[in-house]
């Protein structure tokens, strides 16, 4: 192979990061490792931890002694590291404690070994060796640990039986179980015991698995342990998650499929009884390794290969399951173990490259070909570690957007984009060169003649009805209402084959085939089910996997309506799952049902701009995703949920504006001067909804003539200004992770030509003397948000002052009644149909104008009419809030999505959309009158 002996860049093909090209950027990063590393490593930490924010979270607060022993001798460092907690666990009894030291210790180790291959000490080979090795030895002792405190519940078992009598085995698959872990790899286990020692009760087990689970996988303060999945077990849909071994044996024998068999090419025990463990396997061999040659492998594994489409940029391009990357490799691999392995006993190993040399030896490959293969597989998941070094990721998807990808170049060691792109289209040529074979060729050729394995994969237990005919599905799927059947069949058919990666393998088409008669059912209730059917597919083509997703609606078949009612009612909320495929995952979590979000944002508040910028934005937008659930489903109170989104809005710019001062003062020195936020309209009412902007008002006070202490001073106004254009850029920005807000000061004295920043001594007079009537009448829901502590104090006072200046019966209140009825009309004139319920006839703003105006006029009104005029407020409000979740326009006529009117008349306790229409025409009409009334006119 021409490429890996004329050079050696495949060999060594990523290589130290390198500093960002501007050179303000890299001196900032320089300056900020400045403190933990020595002279002679600074060039190298910034590098490192610009582009990677997860590293440089681990690395903060140690020494540059500590951060030297783990750049330049990782492994004495890891060994050192790995006896300390060995022995560290012995003495520890409290289990809080012992998941803070072994997350502690996990954090520390894996740090070493990501600085360790960056500085070049460590091969990418021994890396996942020695994160294995971790692995292994954090969950052997963690059964170990936990057997000392759950003792078993037999009096006579003596306290090691669990280790030594096959009472508790623990098996790792996957990449743990070949030792060849990766930065960020779940670890896949499968846990069995012999309940014949608790006298056939397997509660004990059970209960001892979960809390092993639990031990190394919940997030506490000290981050998470590992990743563990327990889904390879057998059945996990319906098994408990640990099995009797007969039980799993018997399955093994009778049901289990072609993928199962590969899983265990890479099965050994590492926890509990070992030799138990090894004995369990041996019973398996004739399972794994069949004597004579199957080549049902070949169309079995097929649903494992996905080539997608190569193109020259390489944005988003998966290292994993991409056109001939890792998983070419492995497919490879494993084929020829599965196929030979029953003849060859020496094939029957985890290690991939070990297995390529075996293939080699034997004569099943050649042997150049196994060489290049080892070199390129070490090439690959160097690439997939440098991926997952930058924020802990279970990803391995070359970044997206240009710019990340270019950055990403450079902390591969990479002057240029172009230069990373042509190393892989070199990685990828040299693998598909190498990897041809006779059985991939088979895998590819057959790959398009069967393209549905339903009779195969579905258990008997589900009926599936035409679902299996992929020529009865037409017609199935009109029947049920789709009017594009053969679109959304085409779909399904790539889906059930494996051509998208969320549904690549086994477990990611058993789920799906389980869910898609539900799935189906549920969508067809839409008023458009090839529209909501199309939202669904763009989620499922945006996943890397598809197990997880189609594991979690399959066992909470309730979350199904869910996502269904994202879909249909909130293509706004839909949409932000395409983009953000991993807000799926608070849908997992129990509290996310019975409780609202926590507005308060955990920023790292000593980490770099950029950082922290990133973090509000990841937060925010959970965050919202969660109101905004809460908000479709009735989950909260109205009133709590308006008030949750102000209340993240008021920390989210609090937390802006502390970043911006900072930064101003790192720029131009400090001011001598004060700042504030004002919040007015529904920011400043704390009755925000899913799509409210924020409106504020920028305030400052100081001596114009004054400047900042900075080597590039500015004037205060210039300062302030400057200050606020900050603010609002980095609340406005969109990045690869979003924008938080969309910003309007437009409110804020003198309008569009009045400056962004208003000193104090113009804003106060502005409103004594200037503003009119409407303006004051604005400010009445205003409140200082962000800023200097005693100005905010200063400001609140001011405010409540302006906002008794207009009196009921005086001439401002004439004028203020008249500017009120000309925004009214004006706004009655651009409502766009009968749920515009903001801008309408007795909607949002009507009923913001009486409530405001009630205060003042001296009506007539009886206790019992306010009630009524209250009531209605109140639910036109909901109605506002509700649509905002999901649409971004109002339909034009009365017609709501079907399920989306069946949904807001259950929330509204009515029986359908029809009544939901007529209560709110009443509702407006009454809440118009009333404020008629205020305003002394008469409707016709």
């Amino acid at each position: 192979m021409k490429q890996m002996t004329d050079t050696d860049t495949l060999s060594s093909f990523i290589r130290a990061p390198l500093l960002p090209a501007d050179t303000d950027t890299a001196a900032r990063w320089i300056d900020a490792v400045s403190g933990m590393a020595a002279d002679a490593d600074k060039e190298q930490l910034a590098a490192i931890c610009q582009a990677a924010p997860h590293l440089y979270q681990q690395a903060r607060g140690l020494s540059p002694e500590a951060l030297a022993d783990r750049l330049h001798h990782p492994e004495a460092y890891i060994a050192q590291r790995q006896q300390d907690w060995s022995s560290l666990c012995e003495d520890i009894a409290n289990e809080d404690q012992f998941m803070t030291a072994l997350r502690q210790a996990r954090t520390q180790i894996w740090l070493t070994v990501a600085l360790g291959e960056m500085s070049g000490h460590l091969p990418i080979s021994r890396c996942y060796q020695l994160l294995s090795q971790t692995a292994e030895m954090m969950v052997a002792q963690t059964v170990r640990w936990l057997t000392r405190q759950m003792p078993p519940p037999a009096a006579e078992m003596a306290d090691d039986a669990l280790l030594t009598q096959g009472g508790y085995i623990v098996l790792a698959l996957g990449k743990l179980g070949a030792e060849e872990l990766n930065y960020s790899s779940d670890i896949d286990l499968i846990c069995l015991h012999d309940s014949r020692l608790t006298d056939g009760d397997p509660s004990y087990f059970i209960k001892l698995t979960r809390r092993l689970v639990h031990i190394l996988a919940a997030t506490t303060k000290d981050g998470f342990g590992f990743r563990v999945d327990l889904r390879l077990r057998p059945d996990p849909g319906a098994t408990a998650i640990s099995i009797e071994t007969g039980a799993a044996l018997s399955y093994y024998e009778s049901q289990a499929r072609t993928w199962e068999r590969a899983a265990f090419i890479r099965a050994r025990p590492i926890a509990g009884d070992m030799a138990a463990g090894q004995a369990f396997l041996d019973e398996l061999r004739p399972f794994i390794w069949r004597r004579s040659l199957d080549y049902t492998v070949i169309e079995d594994l097929r649903s494992w290969l996905r080539q997608t489409p190569e193109t020259a940029s390489y944005l988003g391009f998966d290292v994993k399951i991409g056109a001939y990357g890792i998983r070419t490799i492995e497919l490879l691999t494993h084929m020829l173990q599965l196929l030979n392995g029953g003849k060859y006993e020496k094939l029957r190993t985890a290690s991939t490259p070990l297995a390529l040399d075996r293939l080699a030896d034997i004569g099943l490959l050649e042997a150049q070909k196994a060489a290049d293969l080892i070199q390129l597989y070490d090439c690959w998941r160097q690439l997939e570690h440098r991926l997952q070094y930058q924020r802990d990721a279970h990803t391995h998807r070359l970044p997206h957007g240009e710019e990340d990808f270019a950055q990403f170049a450079r902390f591969c060691g990479f002057e240029t984009a172009d230069a990373l792109r042509t190393h892989i289209a070199s990685l990828q040529s040299a693998t598909k060169e190498a990897s041809y074979h006779p059985v991939l060729e088979k895998l590819l050729e057959h790959r398009q003649d069967h393209q549905n394995e339903d009779p195969r994969n579905a258990p008997e237990d589900v009926k599936l009805g035409w679902l299996n005919n992929p020529e009865a599905r037409p017609d199935g799927l009109t029947e049920l209402g789709f009017a594009a059947p053969e679109a959304v069949n085409h779909i399904i058919d790539s889906w059930l084959s494996g051509r998208i990666a969320a549904t690549r393998g086994g477990r990611s088409q058993q789920y799906l085939i389980k869910l898609l008669p539900t799935l189906l059912t549920e969508i067809a209730k839409a008023d458009a089910p090839d529209t909501a059917f199309a939202a669904f597919a763009d989620i499922v083509a945006g996943q890397p996997a598809g197990a997880q997703i189609f594991a979690l609606l399959d066992f909470h078949p309730k979350l199904v309506r869910l996502l269904v009612d994202i879909l249909i009612c909130a293509p706004r909320l839909a949409a932000h799952i395409r983009r953000h495929p991993e807000l799926m995952d608070l849908l997992i979590d129990p509290q996310f049902y019975s409780r609202l979000p926590d507005p308060q944002l955990l920023i790292e508040t000593d980490a770099p701009v950029e950082i922290q910028l990133d973090q509000i934005r990841h937060q925010v937008r959970q965050c919202q995703f969660a109101l905004a659930v809460h908000q479709l489903q009735a989950i909260s109170e109205p009133a709590e949920i308006a008030a949750g989104f102000s209340a993240l809005a008021t920390h989210t710019v609090q937390h802006i504006f502390r970043l911006a001062d900072a930064d101003m003062r790192r720029r131009h020195g400090r001011c001598p001067g004060q700042f504030a936020l004002i919040a007015l309209g529904s920011f400043g009412a704390c009755s925000m909804t899913a799509a409210s902007d924020l409106d504020l008002i920028a305030v400052y006070d100081g001596a114009l003539e004054a400047e900042s202490d900075g080597p590039r001073a500015l004037g205060v106004s210039a300062y302030m200004v400057r200050l606020t254009q900050t603010i609002v850029s980095w609340l406005t920005i969109s990045t690869g992770a979003g924008a938080l807000y969309n910003v309007d000061m437009r409110l804020r004295p003198d309008g569009g030509a009045g400056a962004l920043a208003t000193h104090h001594a113009r804003f106060t007079s502005y409103y004594q003397d200037e503003a009119l009537p409407w303006e004051i009448l604005m400010l009445g829901q205003a409140r200082p948000v962000a800023g200097s502590a005693d100005f905010l104090t200063t400001l609140s006072a001011l405010l409540t002052e302006i906002d008794s200046q207009i009196k009921p019966q005086s001439a401002s209140a004439d004028a203020l009644l008249a500017d009120i009825q000309k925004m009214r009309l004006l706004s009655h004139e651009k409502c766009q149909g009968p749920w515009h319920i903001k801008r309408r006839a007795g909607g949002v703003l009507d009923a913001q104008f009486y409530q405001q105006l009630a205060q003042m006029a001296e009506t007539k009104t009886s206790a019992e009419d306010r009630a009524k005029i209250d009531a209605a407020i109140t639910r036109i409000r909901y109605l506002h809030q509700w649509l905002q979740v999901g649409l971004e326009e109002m339909p034009k006529d009365e017609h709501l999505p079907k399920r989306m009117g069946s949904l807001l008349a259950g929330h509204l306790k009515m029986p359908d959309q029809k009544a939901v229409a007529r209560k709110r025409d009443e509702d407006c009409r009454l809440i118009a009158s009333a404020l008629d009334a205020i305003l002394a006119i008469k409707r016709p």
